[in-house]
């Protein structure tokens, strides 16, 4: 049912404006999650990660903050292309796709 209800929701909107809200919320459940942790005294730690991309030694914190704009781009890009597909097609036709998920 959470995809009928998608493709509702995004019926005649656009999608850059969707896509952008819908990221900042879950940025901010995050943001949440993170604040709570920290008031409740648990430290917050990034760790070594090893070679960036298997090529370049760099400390940890450039390293998190690199992955993370990767992470975040890919996603968007993701789920404005999911968003468009339930847009502009039947749900008959794009939603069997998602059941190949489990095999990446």
């Amino acid at each position: 049912m959470t995809d009928v209800w998608r493709k509702r929701a995004l019926d005649r909107r656009d999608l850059f404006p969707a896509t952008f809200w819908i990221r900042i919320a879950v940025a901010a459940v995050f943001a949440v999650v993170l604040l709570v942790r920290i008031l409740r005294g648990v430290p917050v730690t990034i760790r070594q990660g090893g070679l960036l991309f298997g090529l370049l030694q760099l400390a940890p914190i450039p390293t998190f903050f690199i992955y993370l704009a990767l992470d975040v781009g890919l996603i968007t890009i993701v789920m404005w292309l999911y968003f468009r597909a339930l847009q502009i097609s039947p749900l008959s036709m794009c939603i069997p796709f998602l059941a190949f998920t489990p095999c990446s």
